[in-house]
């Protein structure tokens, strides 16, 4: 032939290269996951604090949902849909002590 002979390998052989293979791009994902968190920083969550905090969300049909959000010393009743997010009402806590709702 040409120089181009069929790999007469056993089966062992290439079940171990799948799996080295595998074991590769396994590493390589979780190596641009360990650089990209380096380089953007520590990705927010929900628990940390922050100026805005959800006291409750109400589940509705098709996919729309009612939230009231604290924000400083007010109370905002938002609706998020398919369409987008609408502000709805808002309201100043009265007594003037927003910790105690």
């Amino acid at each position: 032939m040409s120089g181009t002979e069929p790999l007469t390998q056993n089966p062992a052989a290439y079940l171990l290269q799948a799996l080295l293979s595998l074991v590769f791009v396994i590493a390589l994902i979780y190596g641009a996951y360990y650089l990209l968190r380096r380089v953007t920083g520590k990705v927010s969550s929900p628990s940390e604090a922050g100026p805005a905090t959800l006291i409750q969300s109400l589940p509705l049909h098709a996919g729309n949902v009612l939230h009231v959000v604290k924000v400083g010393g007010k109370f905002h009743l938002l609706s998020s849909g398919p369409q987008g997010v609408t502000a709805i009402a808002s309201d100043e806590v009265a007594g003037g002590d927003a910790d105690e709702v």
